[in-house]
């Protein structure tokens, strides 16, 4: 295989990695989100185990694009940590702490449960939010100077190495207003894959009152979504009306209009009473276009419109070398995380216990 067919290979293994976690683990940071808006310990415990079974399998798709970045395109990573480490570490707590609560709120008594239930529900909220922030900062863009004018650079620097480019800025360069839109963005989208999903799970009463949560949700989000798009637009415009990349437009446009009608397909669906896997399914529909969205945005680029996917690249040997393994072990955690949802679909109940 050709260096720059492996380069494009790769690219497709870590995004579909990225939106495999992004649905996955998606909807159940959603499902945590949604733990203040339900009464009673009954159903927390049901909205709970509705992804007990699932949960820490689906965080292996973080993993795997974690070190894919490392392994495969070094210089995305080491952009990425170095100009994005406090959202990182604060993701990384967020997650830890969202995941000892599961384990915690089981075993805690009666009287005491309720701290993990707030842990649960701020572990969920925080891992969003900075996910959010990071994907906002990456949208955003980053700022270089010639390596060789980093003798006077500010404190904060950080060198890019093979592209004898430095990164500008400082430890909080990713904190802007457009990055805080997108972590709640990407939030309220998370809440609204719990909420589907929840749909999908339960029944009677909790249902009831998942689908008028999820009612609001979804108007939440397809505004921010909208507004988010608009001012990538305005922010890139020079980029993006270069002939080159109009391509890119039209491509936003599509994916804005088949949106906007699955939005209202979805909107019926969460009010009809009888449907149950629709709104979650409807839900992935619309990650989808999103998805189609943002990688029209960055392809080819990895650090928008500043370094592409084959100036960051590793080496071919280092790419070959994974490329076996990733061809070898991806199948078989896609077979293994079919079978679990499989053996354990349908709906939750409250005497079950994971």
């Amino acid at each position: 295989m050709e260096y720059n067919t492996l380069v494009i290979a790769w690219t497709g293994i870590i995004l579909l990695g990225v939106a495999i976690y992004v649905i996955l683990d998606g909807f159940d940071l959603g499902v945590g989100m949604l733990y203040p808006f339900v009464s009673t310990e009954r159903d927390r415990t049901l909205i709970m185990n509705s992804v007990g079974p699932v949960w820490d399998g689906n965080e292996t798709w973080l993993i795997l694009g974690g070190a894919s970045l490392f392994a495969i395109f070094p210089i995305a990573y080491s952009v990425v940590l170095s100009g994005l480490y406090i959202p990182i570490v604060l993701l990384l707590i967020s997650l830890i702490f969202r995941g000892i609560s599961f384990e915690f709120r089981h075993s805690a008594e009666a009287s005491k449960r309720y701290i993990w239930n707030r842990t649960f529900f701020l572990g969920s909220v925080f891992t969003g939010f900075f996910q959010g922030i990071i994907v906002g900062a990456l949208i955003q863009g980053f700022d270089f100077i010639p390596a060789a004018e980093a003798v006077n650079a500010p404190v904060g620097y950080v060198s890019k190495g093979a592209l004898d480019l430095v990164m500008g800025g400082n430890s909080m360069s990713w904190l802007s207003p457009f990055t805080i839109v997108t972590g709640i963005s990407l939030t309220i989208f998370y809440a609204l894959l719990g909420s589907t999903w929840l749909i999908k799970k339960t029944e009677g009463q909790l249902q009831s009152q998942i689908r008028q949560i999820a009612k609001k949700i979804a108007i939440m989000f397809f505004v921010l979504a909208t507004m988010i798009l608009i001012w990538t637009i305005i922010m890139w415009r020079t980029e993006l009306f270069a002939a080159e990349n109009v391509w890119k437009l039209y491509i936003f446009a599509m994916a804005y209009i088949l949106a906007i009608g699955v939005s209202f397909i979805l909107m019926k669906s969460i009010h009809k009473g009888s449907t149950h896997w629709q709104p979650f399914m409807y839900t992935l529909l619309l990650t989808v276009l999103g998805a189609i969205g943002l990688i029209a945005f960055l392809l080819p680029y990895i650090v928008p419109f500043q370094v592409t996917v084959f100036q960051a690249a590793s080496a071919y040997s280092a790419m070959s070398f994974a490329f076996i393994g990733a061809v070898i072990f991806i199948p078989v955690v896609l077979v293994y995380t079919g079978y679990i949802y499989y053996v354990f679909r349908g709906k939750v109940q409250e005497e079950e216990i994971y």
